[in-house]
């Protein structure tokens, strides 16, 4: 039980890794530059590893958003919510 609980920890801080990479170069250099290879290199890990997590580069590149829409989209929603109203 312990063992897969290790796993699941370590599997989504490599997928951390990955996305702080790719967020990191897409800010920078935008999408269209940022190579593969480019987020395997920035993350610190070998391509085939990055590829048991995402595909592509257009798989990172919707982890990305995804995770923009968690951290920065949704919060910002609920502030808006919760706001009192005015004029």
């Amino acid at each position: 039980m312990a063992r897969a609980a290790t796993e699941v920890s370590d599997r989504s801080r490599t997928q951390d890794r990955i996305l702080s990479a790719a967020m990191k170069l897409y800010t920078g250099r935008g999408y269209q530059v940022t190579s593969f290879v480019a987020i395997c290199q920035t993350a610190g890990l070998p391509e085939h590893i990055v590829r048991t997590h995402y595909r592509d580069e257009s798989q990172v590149f919707l982890g990305v958003l995804d995770r923009v829409r968690e951290y920065v989209v949704e919060p910002g929603i609920e502030k808006i919510a919760k706001a009192p109203e005015t004029a």
